[in-house]
């Protein structure tokens, strides 16, 4: 190929997500930190509507801090990461009746069926994964105290499940702080989302897209209807 070389611009799945709750929403002046979990677990930091970002792609990811040190070793080489606790892809090798060959999310999809059905193996897996996941989270309030928090990826289909026993250990964790104030919530998790980010990634490096949202954000919306309609 001798023409022009294309340009190609990629960045982490979680601030992808980030990209497209600012988008959708309007949230300029947000500031907290985006947890995505799917196979592995990214965060990202917002701050006043900015998201943090490196030339190593990795500013504001807490994957790989330790959260148990007896733990097993990671890929990065550490021991005990939080995405080994809380990524589903590792928390889910164990899980009943699962074949060598299926898929994280069909897995994850059981997991998720059993634990509405109230089985008790479920159940008793969902205490442990909000247990890992919570102690990540904490380590994250504690360092960087940010005002809001948003759950993404796999673990924002099971957030209904998870909310009121995270909550409440958060509250117990930083009941110094009183009231705690922090805005916990899920996004919808859908591959939409994460193309609708990588769409405006793109955007953000040839226009302003903030210049244009006001302009552009009802029709964005509109085509987000009717593809989703068409599917």
């Amino acid at each position: 190929h001798t023409g022009p070389a294309t340009p190609i611009w990629f960045d982490r799945t979680s601030k992808l997500a980030l990209k497209t709750e600012l988008w959708q929403n309007k949230n300029e002046d947000i500031t907290g930190v985006m947890l995505y979990v799917c196979e592995g677990i990214e965060t990202s930091i917002v701050l006043n509507g900015k998201i943090m970002s490196s030339f190593s792609f990795d500013a504001g990811n807490f994957a790989h801090m330790t959260v148990n040190p007896q733990g097993p070793e990671c890929t990065c080489g550490n021991q005990g990461c939080w995405e080994l606790f809380s990524g589903f892809q590792y928390f889910l090798e164990d899980y009943p009746d699962k074949s060598p060959d299926e898929k994280v999310y069909d897995t994850f999809l059981r997991f998720k069926d059993d634990c509405l059905n109230k089985k008790d193996t479920a159940l008793h897996f969902l205490d442990r994964y909000i247990y890992w996941f919570t102690m990540g989270l904490e380590n994250i309030i504690a360092g960087l105290y940010l005002p809001e928090i948003l759950i993404g990826g796999y673990a924002s289909e099971l957030w209904e499940l998870m909310a009121e026993k995270v909550t409440a250990s958060l509250n117990i964790r930083f009941k110094q702080y009183d009231p705690w104030h922090r805005k916990v919530r899920a996004i919808d998790h859908d591959v939409q989302t994460i193309l609708d980010g990588a769409a405006l990634l793109a955007m953000s490096y040839v226009i302003h897209v903030d210049l244009y949202r006001e302009l552009f954000v009802d029709s964005y919306q509109e085509l987000q209807h009717i593809t989703k309609a068409e599917n």
